[in-house]
């Protein structure tokens, strides 16, 4: 999360206009449906509510995988020779 937006994986996007809900949401060029059921990732403090996003707490399932973020991200940067962050343009502002 950064700024208090949600950050999405590679092969995603989505629009919103600030103060509003999200507008669309794209996953590998397909627009997700309103009517569909699907899992998401994201990390204990957000899946309890932090920040405020109890969107979570209505869940139909929740699965703890155990992983610790800061070991993740760590096994990651151990894994590739030189990362380079770039801008990928996945959150798109009204």
């Amino acid at each position: 999360m950064t700024n208090g937006v949600l950050q999405i994986s590679e092969n995603s996007s989505y629009s919103f206009t600030p103060g509003e809900q999200v507008d669309e949401i794209w996953i590998k060029g397909e627009l997700v449906a309103d009517e569909e059921e699907y899992w998401v990732a994201a990390p204990n403090f957000v899946t309890q509510g932090g920040d405020g996003y109890w969107e979570f707490q209505n869940s139909m399932e929740y699965i703890d995988t155990g992983v610790v973020i800061v070991d993740a991200v760590e096994d990651f940067i151990k894994g590739v020779e030189m990362y380079n962050p770039k801008y990928e343009g996945r959150i798109l502002v009204k």
